[in-house]
C-alpha cells in the first residue's frame, strides 16, 4: 500500500503537468556493482535504478517518521538498553524488506534501499528520536548510506557519510551494527 501510494504522489505532478520526463521524484541508483543480494525486494523505477522507499532529506524523513510509517516492518519485540558500544541509550529496531531480504540471504554487502530504523527512548521509555540508516549507492564507501539522527529533537546527522554515524558503523555488517534476525 505504501509503495503504490509513493508512485501515485510521485506520478501526479507529471499527471498535472503532461512532463515526458522519467523522474519519478524518489532517490534512485544504478544497480550494478559487486552486491551478492540478487532480490532486493524494492521496486524499479522508469530509469532501472532502485527506488529507496525511505526519503533520504532531513524534513521529509521526520515527517515520514512521525507518521510512524515504518512500523509495519519486521522490528525487535521491544525496547531494550543498547548493546556494545552504542550512544544510544534505550531503542527499538526496524528492518525493512529490502535490508531483511538481504540478511536472509547471507549477504555482507546490502542492496540499494536497504533501510533500518531506530527508535531512540528515555529512561522512562518515551521516544525521544530516531537514528535511520539507509543503503543509497552500491559501493562499500562511507558516502553509500544516508544517516539521519535525531534524538530530543536536535538533529544530530542528516546526509551520506556522516562522521558522526560512520565512526561506528563501519564496523558493522555493510554499515549495519544490528544482527539479524532481530531480538
Amino acid at each position: 500500500m505504501l509503495r503504490s501510494s509513493l508512485v501515485i504522489l510521485a506520478l501526479l505532478p507529471l499527471a498535472c503537468t503532461g512532463s515526458g520526463s522519467d523522474d519519478t521524484g524518489g532517490d534512485s541508483s544504478s544497480s550494478a556493482g559487486g552486491n551478492t543480494n540478487t532480490d532486493t525486494s524494492a521496486d524499479d523505477d522508469s530509469t532501472g535504478g532502485v527506488m529507496i522507499d525511505v526519503p533520504t532529506e532531513g524534513v521529509a524523513l521526520l515527517a515520514w517518521l512521525e507518521a510512524e510509517t515504518y512500523t509495519s516492518w519486521e522490528a525487535e519485540t521491544a525496547v531494550h538498553d543498547a548493546t556494545g558500544t552504542s550512544p544510544h541509550g534505550r531503542v527499538r529496531t526496524y528492518f525493512n524488506d529490502v535490508l531483511v531480504t538481504s540478511y536472509m540471504a547471507g549477504n555482507t554487502t546490502h542492496g540499494v534501499g536497504s533501510a533500518a530504523v531506530k527508535e531512540l527512548f528515555d529512561g522512562m521509555d518515551a521516544r525521544i528520536g530516531w537514528a535511520v540508516g539507509v543503503k543509497v549507492a552500491e559501493s562499500d564507501a562511507p558516502e553509500s548510506w544516508y544517516w539521519y539522527l535525531n534524538a530530543g529533537g536536535m538533529v544530530n546527522a542528516d546526509g551520506t557519510g556522516v562522521a558522526l554515524c560512520e565512526d561506528c558503523h563501519v564496523a558493522g555488517t555493510d554499515r549495519m551494527i544490528t544482527g539479524y534476525p532481530l531480538q
